[in-house]
């Protein structure tokens, strides 16, 4: 497609790629940045700071003195993890929104105290993601994640590496006015080290810095999106909350529900890779796509045997050791059918490439 030119091709656009990433089953959310930081694009500011590599108690320290000087509101870690967002303090999450416009308008405008035309040197990147499941804020399941996480326990399950690719879509909490007027939501970042969103569920669209001022008047004259109107106040929403509400997922935040996300989101990063591999032309193609994936199964085992030795050490979590060895069962099923599947790309067969990818049980 043409290059944006207008807010009718940015529209046109995405509409294009919802319709040929998303099944329905999906929610889309959208983000957008006034320039293409490159490898730190999408990344929480906690990360891109480096606030937790020298103190890893960091979050609750800072949401503790929040509270303490009448700062935050929220009776949870996550409330106020996300009141400390939008106050312009450092958290693990993400920003994104439910409006493609309301994308459009951060990737062409700065944060409001500064210059509305100091980013127009840069071309501007909006982000679709999409995500099958969110939570909702004050679930019980995410807010003893989040708590979980905050308590920086080396013991816990949740500090493990394998469980640092498991975002996860929190939905808007309508207790800060510009949460509502940007109808946002929040990816968390589980980890203490930055784990990316995978290309399998995003795409990007660029925004041209010179159409950067014109799109700008077309949000505010055609749609009133603009750094005055940052506060309107729904009348309805009753319809929208509906909708939301059987999308919620309530499953019970434990390590089972943990290793479920983690094999699932291996299993579709595999379907995702194995298209690719049939959309190359060469065999050369192939082969080098093969040994990235490779190189990622063996990043995925090397999480694996981390978990392993944390099952191993427990004395009395039975429950724990019973999930892990059912995620192991699944999990070979998974790589079996994968190399059946590459088998026929490359001249290793099946049983060979197998053995590579499976973990003795």
């Amino acid at each position: 497609m043409k290059s944006i030119s207008s807010v009718a091709d940015y529209i046109s656009k995405v509409t294009k790629i919802i319709a040929e990433n998303n099944d329905d089953k999906k929610i889309v959310v959208f983000r957008g940045e006034t320039q293409d930081f490159g490898d730190t694009s999408c990344v929480p500011n906690i990360f891109r700071k480096r606030l937790l590599e020298n103190n890893k108690r960091f979050e609750k320290n800072l949401f503790d003195e929040m509270t303490a000087n009448n700062v935050s509101i929220g009776s949870t870690y996550l409330e106020k993890a996300i009141s400390a967002q939008h106050d312009g303090f450092p958290s693990r999450l993400l920003d994104v929104t439910y409006n493609s416009l309301v994308a459009l308008y951060f990737a062409c405008t700065p944060y409001y105290h500064e210059v509305e035309t100091s980013k127009d040197e840069y071309d501007g990147k909006v982000f679709l993601f999409f995500i099958e499941k969110m939570f909702c804020p004050v679930g019980e399941n995410i807010v003893s994640n989040y708590d979980e996480i905050i308590k920086s326990d080396t013991s816990s399950f949740i500090s493990k590496s394998l469980f640092n690719s498991n975002h996860k879509l929190i939905d808007h909490i309508k207790t800060n006015k510009r949460i509502i007027a940007q109808q946002g939501a929040f990816i968390l970042f589980q980890g203490n080290d930055y784990k990316k969103i995978p290309e399998r569920i995003s795409r990007s669209i660029n925004i041209p810095k010179e159409v950067k001022p014109k799109l700008r008047k077309e949000l505010k004259d055609l749609f009133g999106i603009y750094t005055g109107s940052v506060y309107p106040q729904p009348e309805n929403f009753v319809k929208d909350l509906e909708k939301k509400s059987s999308l919620i997922d309530a499953t019970e935040f434990s390590f089972e529900t943990e290793l479920n996300m983690a094999l699932y989101n291996l299993e579709e990063e595999l379907k995702y890779q194995i298209d690719i591999i049939y959309s190359k032309n060469t065999k050369k193609e192939v082969i080098t796509k093969i040994i990235e994936i490779e190189k990622y199964i063996k990043e995925f085992k090397l999480c694996i045997q981390e978990i392993k030795e944390f099952c191993l050490n427990l004395k009395d979590e039975n429950n724990y050791k019973d999930s892990f060895s059912n995620f192991l069962h699944d999990y070979n099923i998974i790589v079996k059918e994968f190399s059946v599947e590459i088998s026929e790309c490359c001249e290793d067969s099946a049983e060979d490439l197998y053995k590579n990818y499976e973990i003795k049980i």
